[in-house]
């Protein structure tokens, strides 16, 4: 069963008692009310007639249903009077059109029990049982009884049709409201059936759908809304979702891919050995430097995946109070060694203190400093700047090489992304090191951005929050001598 024809059903029952007993209330008040009308016609009556008539007077002898009461043709009261010995001294029964009704059934008037309706009215039934009258006992003249009676028929022929009306009207109501609810209700419930239209579209595929827009000021539209809400989370949930897991398939790719490379190479060598294809001492030297150097190079882009998994899993980082000045000298002077015809200059505060991981924020820059030798020609200039700024530090990473395509900036910190694919493995990198620098960066709290500077070239630059000021620089892992402004 709808909640619609639920709805519908209670209504109908709330509004049928509801009219069952507004009906029953307007028929009890209508009938005490002209109960006490009759009531007050009657002790009017029985007032006027023990004043004015005399307590003995003409008596009607004939049959109840005769038709014949002298000329009389309406007494809507019947007046009767009694002695002490229960004689009748006045009979003057109730008449219309001439028709003479029963009278009303007395007790004895001579035993106590009328001596109990004195002054009361009450309500008697006739002496054959055909109606019931209000009757009034009273004693006048000492020991006389006058019996005043005026029949129910016309109260209860007015009851009974105002118990037709009612009813009839009440049928009316209640259809009337059971249909105006009815509709209402369908009315009402329209953004529930859009509901259920864009959910069963949501479960065929259809992602993008959304509920229509709804009157926000209701409950449906604020429900309505609440669940556009929650399927653009959704939405994002499983678009997110879907990347991830597009990353994840072409990272398990490229990695495969990097593997096949330096194992095709061992392999190669190493069957070059097992038939005999090394003649001399110096061939079979080439062929283990090439194993020994294609074998580093699994080494290291088997620690690169490692360490991204570890940050992938916030794990492997152990922060303390760093200088990064210091950091920057030391990374400034192995540059220098590794490459010593290639200018490199320095802008270094006096102090910068990072709260980190301090090999993983050397490795930052190592790997930034690795990356301008990697993709610039020999002997371009390369610059490191370190920047204190009341928040945070910075670290600008700059070379004089061609830049970077502004399509490609977006991509330079994917991993195993490279702009040159067979420059990058011909210079033994793995595609690795922006990656490893981002992931690095974003695990200590900071940002890293790439830019091309208006005077050619690239930068880099990393940020990082500064440490709180009690905190004090940890000590580097060995001295080292002060670095110059500019070495090469």
């Amino acid at each position: 069963m709808s909640i619609r024809t639920r709805l519908a059903i209670a209504i109908a029952l709330v509004l049928l008692v509801t009219v069952t007993l507004l009906g029953l209330a307007v028929v009890r008040n209508t009938r005490a009310a002209l109960i006490g009308q009759l009531d007050g016609e009657v002790k009017s009556f029985a007032a006027r007639e023990a004043a004015e008539k005399p307590a003995r007077g003409r008596r009607y002898e004939g049959p109840a249903d005769s038709g014949a009461y002298g000329r009389v043709l309406y007494n809507p009261i019947a007046y009767y009077v009694f002695d002490a010995d229960g004689t009748v001294a006045r009979n003057e029964p109730c008449v219309y059109a001439g028709v003479v009704k029963p009278a009303p059934d007395l007790p004895p008037i001579t035993g106590g029990r009328i001596a109990k309706l004195l002054n009361r009215v009450v309500s008697v039934p006739s002496t054959d049982g055909t109606l019931r009258y209000r009757m009034l006992v009273q004693r006048i003249n000492g020991d006389q009884i006058a019996v005043s009676a005026a029949p129910l028929t016309a109260v209860d022929n007015t009851i009974a049709r105002l118990v037709r009306i009612v009813f009839l009207v009440g049928v009316l109501a209640l259809v009337t409201a059971t249909v105006a609810c009815w509709w209402l209700i369908r009315i009402g419930l329209r953004p529930v059936d859009r509901m259920v239209d864009t959910a069963a579209a949501i479960a065929a595929g259809d992602l993008g759908r959304r509920v229509p827009d709804a009157n926000p000021r209701t409950e449906l539209g604020q429900l309505g809304g609440a669940l556009n809400e929650m399927l653009v989370q959704i939405e994002g949930a499983l678009d997110a979702r879907a990347a991830s897991e597009s990353r994840l398939r072409r990272f398990v790719a490229d990695a495969a891919h990097e593997l096949r490379t330096p194992l095709t190479s061992l392999r190669g060598y190493a069957e070059l050995y097992r038939q005999g294809a090394l003649p001399d001492e110096a061939g079979v030297a080439n062929a283990m430097g090439r194993i020994e150097s294609e074998g580093a190079r699994m080494s290291r882009l088997v620690d690169d995946l490692l360490l991204l998994a570890r940050l992938d899993q916030q794990r492997g980082l152990e922060p303390k109070p760093v200088d990064l000045v210091d950091l920057a000298r030391e990374a400034i002077a192995d540059f220098g060694a590794v490459d010593p015809n290639r200018p490199i200059t320095a802008d270094l505060a006096p102090a910068a203190i990072v709260a980190g991981d301090r090999t993983r924020l050397r490795q930052i820059l190592a790997n930034l400093l690795a990356n301008a030798r990697t993709h610039t020609p020999p002997g371009t200039p390369v610059h490191v700047s370190v920047t204190r700024h009341p928040d945070r530090v910075e670290v600008p990473v700059a070379d004089d090489g061609p830049g970077i395509p502004p399509e490609a900036q977006a991509r330079v910190f994917e991993r195993f992304w490279r702009a040159d694919p067979a420059r990058a493995r011909s210079r033994g990198g793995t595609g690795l090191g922006l990656a490893i620098v981002a992931s690095l960066v974003e695990a200590h709290g900071g940002t890293v951005a790439v830019a091309n500077r208006p005077t050619g070239g690239a930068v880099f630059t990393v940020r990082l929050p500064l440490a709180p000021p009690a905190a004090a620089p940890s000590a580097p892992a060995a001295p080292r001598s002060p670095m110059p402004a500019s070495a090469s």
